[in-house]
């Protein structure tokens, strides 16, 4: 008849576990009657892959990557002394592992990813094994506090003439400045700045928005993509007028920090960009580098909420433009012509529950305590790359990163 059940159960669970942090928990295994088995391992790994390919005339190339940082199998049950067979009732087979301090954090794309999981497996004589896998979150700590560029004020300053059916239309002039370049998942990049358009032709929206940028790295060739994280646009901007952006929010939401540290196959940098769009015929963008971390910058914890909650989900956001004549009310541009972003949506189901105090380490006890979320691209094509076996399928499993509230 076999088991009845066989499930790994992390405990404590945590919703996000960072590098130097143990991972504790148990094989619950329970079985009517008497099952043949050999023994029972559990392992624990952390890995990252990369996978894409290329048509290449009639045929495709593929490229490949791979990092392996740790695989620990423990030996649970060994039925050596009981002649391979496990008595009937229920068993609790605890296990613990510290992660190592060098690994990066959990990351799901359609090219790559960065996974963790616990896996039991029974070895079944004469009978397919029994196994039973959980995948879990790591965030490594990126910390602003040690990233100089972090606090370098953000400014955008461009001025271009725009040709439109062969035609010059008179120059844009685009100015918006922040505070700073770095910022935490749950922050607001609070801009101000304005687009002064000095063509005859509308521009149908103006637009900031953060994309991640994300680049793939084998040993023959690098593939870079782009994900739009969040955005937020102005309608209808005027021939001869200016659409100022006053104290405008644009939100973080459930991201991973910046670089994916400890990683050598992956990389991912955030960029902030502002763009007017005329129609079909052109867009003027001009952009900057964002750095996003897991701990915020010391001088800003006074502005976080002590009580963690979940930060905003990403999406779209229209905000109304000042200083536009009343007969340009706010519409919104053709849906064909607005670049993508991830919908909102309820987090991951799988989530722990809400914690109601911090759950890092001693060591972070001086940073206002942060909530989670799942990542805001959720499960990205179920973790599974192009030709990954089925075993690696992550199934419904979304990453989870430290989130923070501010007081505004």
């Amino acid at each position: 008849m076999g088991f009845s059940t066989f499930l790994v159960v992390l405990d404590p669970e945590l919703p996000v576990y960072v590098p130097g942090q143990a991972v504790s928990g148990y094989l619950k295994v329970s079985c009517y009657e008497e099952v043949s088995c050999r023994n029972i391992t559990v392992t624990i790994k952390g890995q990252s892959k990369v996978h894409w390919s290329e048509k290449s005339g009639k045929s495709r190339r593929h490229y490949r990557a791979e990092e392996l940082y740790f695989k620990h199998p423990v030996l649970v049950w060994s039925g050596e002394a009981s002649g391979n067979s496990m008595s009937p009732g229920s068993f609790k087979f605890p296990f613990s592992f510290i992660l190592p301090r060098d690994i990066p954090s959990s990351f799901m794309s359609h090219f790559g990813k960065v996974v963790y999981q616990v896996k039991a497996e029974a070895d079944l004589p004469w009978n397919f094994d029994k196994s039973h896998k959980l995948f879990f979150s790591v965030n490594f700590m990126y910390d602003l506090n040690t990233d100089p560029l972090a606090t370098i004020p953000m400014v955008i300053q461009k001025e271009d003439t725009v040709c439109c059916c062969c035609c010059a239309q008179g120059p844009i002039e685009m100015n918006m400045r922040a505070q700073r370049s770095g910022y935490v998942p749950g922050e607001n990049i609070v801009v101000n700045g304005d687009v002064v358009n000095n063509s005859n032709s509308t521009v149908e929206y103006t637009e900031i928005k953060l994309i991640q940028v994300i680049t793939y790295i084998t040993k023959s060739k690098q593939k870079q993509t782009e994900r739009t994280v969040q955005r937020v646009y102005h309608p209808l901007l005027g021939a001869g007028r200016r659409d100022e952006w006053a104290s405008v929010p644009l939100p973080i939401p459930a991201v991973p920090a910046s670089h994916l540290k400890h990683c050598n196959i992956i990389t991912i940098d955030y960029i902030f960009v502002l763009l007017a769009k005329f129609g079909t015929c052109r867009t003027m963008k001009a952009k900057v580098p964002v750095i996003l971390g897991s701990l915020p910058l010391q001088n800003t914890y006074s502005s976080f909420l002590i009580q963690p909650s979940a930060a905003e989900f990403g999406g779209t956001t229209m905000t109304v433009p000042t200083n536009h004549s009343p007969r340009h009310s706010p519409v919104v541009p053709p849906h064909s012509h607005l670049p993508s972003a991830p919908s909102p949506t309820a987090p991951y189901s799988g989530d722990p529950p809400p914690y109601t105090e911090s759950f890092l380490p001693e060591e972070f006890r001086d940073v206002p305590p942060p909530s989670y979320a799942s990542c805001v691209f959720g499960t990205a094509n179920g973790g599974r790359l192009e030709d990954d076996a089925e075993d690696s399928d992550t199934g419904e499993f979304a990453p989870r990163y430290l989130t923070y509230r501010t007081q505004t």
